[in-house]
């Protein structure tokens, strides 16, 4: 990927533009939750706690809770998973002692929190192991005002073992990952669901493995981790995107292991070249370990340790260059911390923020990030279009790509001003090209300067000498997509 470009710190009116310019979906999600009564606080954690903290975990189902926490370790709050079934929702529990279980993702519009459970009372035993027609596997989300829908209870997978994680784009549909026992015909791993409330999945990975551990979305693209086969690492569903139908091959990225060894968990992605991957090795070998894509291979560059603790859940920020992460982190007992390291390197100091519980164990974390104001404007030509990652906050990078190029000589653009004037036959272009890089890929830094607070962007990509668009000059141009420096 081309070297990030710090777009400048262009000065006007911000009131006037932002009144103008904001986002539809912005606007939308507003008025979506006007009425919400208990908001997490951006800039915190969200971390899964198996257990009350007065019963001793075991096998059997147990309570589960998303508490909040300040970076510091302060407890601000615990939202509390229904126990029992109550209207359209259903009960939701994990198993007390499966490490497996537990990862907390937030879709890609920052408004939802996903992780998936049991439709089980507490202490209904050896939950892992129960039928699904006895217990389905339920997806819960969570939005950032703490609301619960625990509608969604599968009744067609990961029957008589673990279900693992849930992820979303939108908070309407969810991709799972879970584990298949060998008695059982391996139809399960990555699965696909449609609508929230539904009861049925697809599955959408075709072959092995069909043990994954956790599930993530980046950049558009559906990823998992796995320990299994000769997939030890982090791995991409098909060629990118997000299947919800046809199954695709599990892909593991280039460079990861295919034997045993590595004990992959969590994932986070920094960016489309740095990847930070949780392991929960409990010999010095476990910790974060730093990926990255170096000439087309991806190198485990060097780990971040902690003694011999592992790690399970990850999460991640990167501001100003400068990322912290945040991790649950493990013994070989099963007790469990939350940890964060500020990554300069090998070596980095860590620090417990909060020590480990008593008849509790945590699980998953994630960051509260101030939730992407993306809008996307339909007006692309021919087969090219593009994709925006990230939420435009002081200081992070927006990373856009344009996919689909039939010539493979491409443009991004970016610009202020909307301007959607037909360009030549069905081709439009979004706006004024302010700023032009001759890339498929690249990184835009958003300056840590409060002059841009408030200040409208706007993208498209234009695929130059491609079929489809103009004919004179030869070129199509990509849907465009808009975003707020907030």
């Amino acid at each position: 990927m081309p070297g990030s470009v710090r777009f400048p710190p262009l000065h006007m009116n911000m009131h006037s533009h932002t009144q103008r310019l904001l986002p539809l979906a912005a606007s939308a999600l507003l008025s979506t939750f006007a009425f919400a009564q208990v908001p997490m606080t951006f800039g915190n954690l969200v971390v899964v706690r198996v257990g009350d903290n007065t019963s001793a975990n075991s096998n059997a189902a147990t309570p589960v809770f998303l508490d909040e926490y300040t970076p510091a370790g302060t407890l601000v709050q615990s939202i509390t998973l229904p126990t029992a079934a109550s209207g359209a929702n259903h009960a939701f529990s994990m198993s007390g002692t499966a490490t497996s279980e537990g990862q907390v993702n937030v879709s890609t519009n920052g408004i939802y929190f996903t992780l998936a459970g049991y439709d089980a009372a507490p202490g209904t035993a050896a939950i892992a192991t129960s039928a699904v027609a006895t217990n389905p596997r339920v997806i819960a989300r969570v939005d950032i005002f703490g609301n619960i829908d625990t509608s969604t209870a599968l009744t067609d997978a990961y029957d008589v073992t673990n279900i693992r994680g849930a992820v979303s784009d939108d908070g309407l549909r969810f991709w799972t990952t879970g584990a298949t026992p060998a008695s059982v015909d391996p139809t399960d791993g990555v699965r696909f669901i449609a609508n929230i409330g539904d009861t049925t999945s697809v599955r959408i990975n075709a072959g092995a493995p069909n043990n994954c551990r956790y599930v993530s979305i980046f950049h558009g693209d559906l990823y998992v981790t796995s320990a299994s086969g000769s997939v030890r690492g982090v791995a991409r569903l098909g060629n990118g995107g997000l299947p919800t139908s046809t199954p695709e091959p599990i892909v593991l990225l280039n460079g990861f292991p295919t034997s045993a060894g590595p004990s992959p968990y969590d994932m986070f992605f920094a960016s489309p070249t740095t990847i930070y991957v949780a392991d929960d090795a409990t010999n010095g070998g476990g910790g974060i370990k730093k990926w990255e894509l170096i000439s087309g291979t991806w190198t485990n560059t060097y780990n971040l340790t902690n003694g011999n603790l592992g790690c399970i859940g990850l999460s991640g920020y990167v501001q100003n260059g400068v990322t912290t992460l945040w991790a649950t982190s493990k013994d070989g007992g099963g007790v469990t911390s939350l940890v964060s390291v500020v990554d300069n390197g090998a070596g980095s100091p860590w620090t417990t923020i909060v020590p480990s519980l008593t008849n509790a164990r945590f699980r998953g974390v994630r960051r509260i990030s101030l939730p992407s104001n993306s809008a996307r404007f339909p007006i692309g030509c021919g087969a090219a279009n593009i994709k925006v990652t990230g939420n435009a906050e002081l200081g992070t990078n927006m990373f856009v790509s344009m996919t689909n190029s039939a010539f493979g000589f491409s443009l991004l653009g970016y610009g202020l001003f909307p301007a959607f004037f037909p360009f030549c036959g069905s081709c439009t272009i979004a706006h004024e090209w302010t700023v032009i890089v001759g890339a498929t890929d690249h990184t835009l830094t958003i300056a840590p300067s409060w002059a841009t607070l408030g200040l409208p962007i706007y993208a498209q990509g234009a695929d130059l000498l491609a079929p489809g668009g103009c004919a004179d000059p030869l070129l199509t141009l990509t849907d465009a997509v808009g975003f707020t420096i907030q």
